[in-house]
């Protein structure tokens, strides 16, 4: 699993290598990061990844609505893996959606979330609705 650091350092050496397609991958697998891991590595408890899972949802339905292309793509009841394949920021993209929404998902079902803010609750859920593959 890459630090946050690593994940920068891996972001600024795809950029200065003019390795298109993975910047914005790399700040969704950060913001994944985020939700799950604080300061010092710490790992958060349930709860405590409801306000940053948010914000990584945020941050999708940001792209999805920005590029139109990724949004039909990902969201296809079939993908279209061939097409899907010819697109290096598309396909980390995916992957990276995919990663997030399977989480966001689970962490719905962990103990503890009694301790989170019910706002912050009804607002993944209401993402996560938004965020559902045709």
């Amino acid at each position: 699993m890459l630090t946050v650091d690593r994940i920068d350092r891996a972001k600024q050496e795809a950029v200065q290598n003019r390795i298109k397609g993975l910047p914005l991958a790399f700040d969704l697998v950060k913001l994944h990061r985020l939700s799950f891991y604080g300061p010092y590595k710490r790992p958060y408890q349930p709860h405590e990844t409801i306000k940053p899972l948010n914000k990584a949802l945020d941050k999708i339905l940001s792209l999805l609505e920005e590029k139109p292309i990724l949004y039909q793509l990902w969201s296809a009841k079939q993908r279209d893996w061939q097409r899907i394949s010819e697109n290096a920021e598309v396909y980390f993209l995916i992957e990276a959606i995919d990663k997030i929404v399977l989480d966001a998902q689970k962490q719905l079902f962990e103990e503890g979330l009694d301790k989170a803010d019910p706002l912050m609750i009804k607002a993944i859920r209401w993402k996560l609705e938004r965020l559902k593959r045709e």
